[in-house]
């Protein structure tokens, strides 16, 4: 007979998606269906609004005794759904790595027990897995950074200590880890590691050694209902993390569930989408709410895998570096296929993307390195932050996107001046340095303009000085700034 973890409750209809997005829940207390305490069960997640589909999942079966599921992932190479148990307590193996069905409930023992020291805590530890080396990563809010093998669930290595490389951010805690383009054949990831205790979300690279890098303030977004507005994650109870891949776009979706604070002797569960760029999440809906009832969290998230093709171009790198007055963009490619032409677009906010720059031609096909650059020089007034992206585009108009770099732009100091100085009567002169687009005069002594031009992008304007104008110093001036020019 199976056992049922809470109530069924009427649910309703909710619009079609794509991917499928599976909870794993956990019994906290007592409910109405008098489940047993820590009794775990899967569920799936409408990914637009967030709401369960199935508040009355069967209890996952066959964990080791006095062990909990702490976090599940798929596994590209195979689209298997894969668990880790784990007993905070126990003195000699405490951890075993499992598949879970999605159809039965049932995990199967993969290889033997082994041990980990992840803490005492079983619910702000994370569990996903490498593409590329098809590797299980497990972290812990002690620090603690495993390699587990997937066909054996032996211990690969133990990993740096978890730590923010030369920032001084406090000790993180690491509640959730998941890797972007997990799908099977993808030729590049990034492993992102959310710290609940700071409220950040950094890149874990290298991720064997540990080291927290570019992190980024979290904030929450609701976008309806009494509490409009946005915020910090505050303190929850537990978060979890995975990411999805659109086999479309090739966008990176991060879905992050949160578990709240005790509030009235009951933790709601939450789903959020997590733009990876910015650490801004956007509230989708509830999952389970906070009623003492239920005592049903939803502790980590799972999305079922696409089917991608792999793309046309295998992209090494790409990088944005700033200097004085610019920023270089350059990339390299290690095959080409059918490959037509790249832009690099610019954003300010990380989601609204502009090209910029011209099309710069691509090696069409090639299994040779290529290397590729563009120079942006015409940087935006006041931005703190810029963002680029490359946009690949092949011959048959498919196109798809590469990962965005986040740079702080550098805005040299220009110095105003004018050439030839001294200038002749009915000559030309250009004056450099000035703000793009003002308006430039050439002053007399008696502030009459005798000549006048307008700046362009480089902050150069052509001056034609009058044939009839009388020799002498005179002032040339573009908004605040002012220079003096010989007219002889």
């Amino acid at each position: 007979m199976k056992i049922i973890l809470l109530f069924a409750l009427l649910l309703l209809a909710a619009p079609g998606f794509a991917q499928t997005i599976y909870g794993l829940g956990i019994i906290t207390g007592s409910n109405f269906r008098g489940a047993a305490l820590n009794s775990q069960g899967l569920i799936t997640i409408n990914p637009t609004t967030g709401a369960s589909n199935n508040l009355a999942p069967t209890a996952i079966s066959g964990i080791t005794a006095g062990q909990v599921l702490v976090g599940m992932d798929f596994r590209p190479a195979n689209n298997v759904l894969y668990a880790l148990g784990y007993n905070g307590s126990a003195t000699g193996n405490n951890a075993q790595l499992y598949t879970l069905s999605t159809t039965t409930n049932a995990v199967t023992r993969v290889g033997n027990s082994i041990r980990l020291e992840l803490g005492a805590s079983t619910h702000r530890i994370g569990v996903d897995f490498n593409p590329l080396a098809d590797y299980l990563r497990v972290t812990s809010t002690n620090g603690a950074n495993y390699r587990l093998a997937p066909a054996t669930g032996a211990l690969l290595a133990t990993d740096g200590t978890l730590a923010y490389g030369g920032t001084d951010l406090g000790a993180p805690q690491v509640s959730a880890v998941a890797y972007s383009n997990s799908y099977a054949g993808s030729r590049a990831t990034a492993a992102y590691a959310l710290d609940y205790r700071n409220g950040l979300l950094s890149v874990l690279s290298p991720a064997d050694g540990g080291a927290l890098t570019n992190p980024k303030t979290m904030s929450v977004v609701i976008l309806s209902g009494p509490s409009t507005g946005t915020y910090g994650i505050g303190q929850p109870d537990a978060m979890g993390l995975d990411i999805y891949v659109n086999p479309t776009s090739r966008e990176n979706i991060g879905y992050l569930t949160e578990v709240t604070a005790l509030r009235e002797g009951a933790r709601a569960s939450n789903l959020y989408r997590l733009n990876l760029t910015t650490g801004v999440a956007t509230l989708l809906g509830n999952t389970v709410p906070g009623r003492s009832f239920y005592n049903f969290e939803i502790r980590d998230v799972a999305v079922a895998l696409p089917t991608v093709v792999p793309l046309p171009v295998e992209l090494l790198h790409f990088r944005a570096v700033a200097a004085p007055g610019k920023v270089t963009l350059d990339w390299a490619t290690a095959t080409e296929h059918n490959s037509a032409y790249y832009r690099v677009e610019r954003s300010l906010d990380g989601i609204v993307f502009n090209a910029i720059g011209p099309q710069v031609p691509a090696a069409g096909n090639s299994f040779a390195r290529h290397d590729y650059s563009l120079v942006d020089k015409a940087l935006p007034g006041g931005a703190t932050m810029l963002y680029y992206r490359l946009h690949q585009v092949d011959r048959d108009g498919s196109f798809s996107y590469s990962p965005v770099q986040a740079v702080v732009p550098v805005y040299e100091t220009l110095v105003m001046r004018v050439f030839p100085n001294p200038a002749k009567v009915g000559a030309g002169a250009v004056l450099v340095g000035a703000p793009s687009g003002e308006k430039v005069l050439v002053m007399d002594a008696l502030g009459r303009a005798v000549a006048t031009g307008v700046a362009d992008a480089t902050g150069a304007a052509n001056l034609t000085l009058p044939t009839g104008m009388a020799r002498g110093m005179y002032l040339v001036r573009a908004g605040t700034k002012a220079v003096r020019l010989q007219v002889d």
